[in-house]
């Protein structure tokens, strides 16, 4: 069976947010992604401190289709290090988890 994932990403604007959103979607690769915008992100890159606005896809789908989601957000989100954090679900209801599944 396979392995429900929650995956985070976060992209730099609305219209790509939608877009990956959308590529993930229509390929089956995930059942369902929740855009969450603007939030605030603190990181350090290149030796410094950034504070910048970016939004945040929550990616419902399967571990087995991991590597795929990855590349098509390493070719959509326009970052040179895209983040991509899967987590396992291993609980929730077993209604949406047989639609999640079904899904992707």
């Amino acid at each position: 069976m396979p392995q429900p994932a929650i995956y985070l990403t976060t992209c730099d604007n609305e219209e790509t947010a939608d877009k990956i959103s959308a590529e993930l979607v229509e390929n089956n690769l995930a059942a369902c992604v929740n855009v969450v915008s603007p939030v605030k992100s603190t990181y350090r890159w290149e030796g410094k401190l950034n504070v910048t606005k970016e939004w945040l896809l929550v990616i419902k789908s399967v571990r087995e289709h991991h590597d795929t989601i990855y590349e098509q957000i390493r070719k959509l989100s326009g970052y040179v290090l895209p983040e991509l954090i899967a987590v396992d679900i291993t609980g929730g209801s077993p209604e949406y988890l047989e639609w999640l599944i079904k899904e992707t």
